[in-house]
């Protein structure tokens, strides 16, 4: 792990990873990855979508990974990847460097001659790639940084029209000195519409800068379970809260095994991400499923949803649970997970949401899944109102906001740190589902979080309102809901879930066992076994037939 100095006196950490057997890239995207090749097969890769990458110093732009290739695989036409030095580097402005170019390959690779299955996430978008640090001088190989050539490269991507961002670089948890660089991200969401894909750091107790962003997607690093199955988190991954208590990571995505290119030449590969599931590997399958969506929302006439906002509550819905932590653990009967968040990332279900209606307020909806976008004032309230949502089905739904940052004046010219021109205002946002009798069913008040997920197992069937309100005495928000209505899961309602004559008969056989032969009313009482009445135990063998559990999921209260 290489320490950098800074201008700002502070460390900034690298991500770095060893070699391990190499799994394609390709099963990142599968179903037990973040599920987006579904989508490729049905046309959206990314194609149009420009995506910044942010990190130590530059992807390789002449790799191989970066070109179309013609019939037989050879590349042609010019790189998707471009370069930008904001540092003023005078000994090397465009630095080519292992860790970036595999980072930009997971979200834009296109493939190489030996390697065309190992495709990125969003393998038709266009990747920028800016460097944040450079050497002290030619003869001090130690490299500096500050925060000046983090707004530059912010401000490169905005004019590029890039509206995706990716961090490949972690600072420390310090928010009284570090604070701005997340307030710096915070602000080009809000007034810029940009979607940060942000990592949520490695080696640490509590996520690092910039995972710590209100207004991001964090980001976890899953390993494999067993082969090609990415079910648990890394040891190297940061869990959450933040310093600050909020909710972060909000997801998890692949980070071992990953066949990338790498910066030996303009055709090498090589396996990245090792079972410590660092997060730089996990960040860049985010901004790659958010690019996907991103593209879809680009072909329809609607002027919503392609907002960052949006992208965030259907990335986070649509998120699967079932994920071990650190330890090996299940994560079972937990919505949100220090280690994992709300879950690993399914682009698939996502789109499911995406592509589905708009809701509107104070309408009744049936349709089983959608979102919306709407702005909420001091002091008022938005309903949605579900119809005929049956019994035992589960209603998944997502509220996030963006913090709003104000930037006094114009940017400054000197450190950011030094002078306080940024500020962060918080609506606070409340969320309460009722049921048809005005009965609160779930409710998330009073934290500082800018997300709120429910999970709710549906105790009746019937009309269920949605209660968005803002306590705000002074900020307005934008907000963003996702939602799906789904089937029931085995765990929470078995199919076969009602004492019926075949349950009885189960029970039967293991209660009264009948050493005659022929029919009971044959046998008198002594002939019957000693076990002639009901216990525990034989309960819990009824249970064991009647109720079973599902554990590809988990089971809330």
């Amino acid at each position: 792990m290489h320490t950098v100095r800074s201008l700002t006196g502070v460390c900034v950490f690298f991500y770095l990873f060893a070699c391990r057997t190499a799994y394609p890239l390709a099963e990142s995207a599968d179903p037990n990855g973040i599920n987006v090749k579904v989508l490729h097969q049905m046309g959206y890769t990314g194609k149009g979508v420009r995506v910044g990458v942010l990190s130590q110093m530059h992807c390789r732009t002449t790799h191989e990974a970066f070109f179309d290739k013609d019939l037989q695989g050879n590349p042609i036409g010019n790189s998707h990847v471009y370069w930008y030095d904001p540092t003023s580097d005078t000994v090397q402005p465009y630095e080519p460097y292992w860790h970036d170019t595999s980072l930009a390959g997971i979200i834009a690779s296109r493939g190489g001659k030996e390697f065309p299955q190992h495709r990125g996430m969003a393998p038709d978008a266009e990747i920028y790639s800016a460097k944040v640090t450079r050497r002290v001088s030619e003869t001090d190989p130690n490299r500096t940084t500050n925060f000046q050539w983090f707004q530059k490269s912010l401000d490169y991507f905005r004019s590029s029209q890039c509206r995706i961002v990716v961090t490949g670089i972690q600072l420390g948890a310090d928010y009284d000195q570090l604070f701005p660089f997340t307030l710096l991200y915070d602000y080009y969401t809000y007034t810029h519409g940009i979607f940060f894909a942000n990592a949520a750091g490695n080696d640490n107790g509590s996520v690092t800068i910039f995972g710590t962003a209100f207004n991001g997607v964090t980001t976890a690093g899953l390993i494999t379970t067993e082969p090609d199955v990415y079910r648990r988190i890394g040891s190297a991954s940061n869990p959450g809260p933040t310093l600050d208590g909020r909710r972060k990571p909000e997801v998890a995505a692949p980070a071992q095994n990953l066949m990338v290119p790498t910066d030996g030449s303009d055709t090498a590969w090589g396996s990245e991400g090792t079972e410590r599931g660092q997060t730089s590997w996990a960040a860049p399958h985010t901004a790659g499923a958010a690019a996907v969506l991103l593209e879809y929302a680009d072909t329809t006439p609607e002027p919503d949803d392609g907002r960052s906002v949006v992208l965030k509550a259907v990335l986070v819905n649509s998120a699967f649970p079932n994920i071990q932590d650190k330890t090996g653990l299940e994560t079972t009967g937990q919505l949100w997970h220090p280690h994992r968040g709300y879950g690993r990332l399914d682009a698939a279900r996502a789109f499911s949401i995406l592509s589905s209606p708009k809701i509107t307020i104070g309408q009744e909806i049936s349709q089983p899944r959608g979102w919306a976008f709407q702005s909420l004032s001091p002091g008022q309230t938005h309903i949605y109102t579900l119809t005929s949502i049956p019994i035992g089905s589960r209603l998944v739904l997502t509220l996030t906001w963006n913090r709003r940052v104000r930037w006094q004046d114009k940017p400054p010219r000197n450190n950011l740190i030094d002078n306080g021109e940024l500020t962060g205002y918080l609506a606070n946002l409340e969320l309460l589902i009722e049921d048809s009798a005005g009965r609160t069913v779930f409710s998330d008040t009073g934290t500082l979080d800018n997300l709120k997920k429910a999970d709710l197992l549906i105790p009746q069937t019937g009309l269920y309102r949605i209660r968005i309100r803002n306590q705000s005495s002074t900020e307005t928000a934008e907000y963003a809901v996702a939602y799906e209505i789904l089937e029931p899961l085995t765990a929470d309602l078995n199919l076969d879930a009602v004492v019926d004559k075949a349950d009885l008969e189960i029970l039967l056989q293991s209660w009264l066992q009948n050493p005659c032969g022929i029919p009971f009313d044959g046998c008198s009482r002594l002939d019957l076994l000693a076990d002639d009445f009901i216990d525990l135990g034989d309960l819990k063998i009824l249970a064991g037939f009647w109720k079973t559990s599902d554990p590809r999921y988990y089971v809330l209260p």
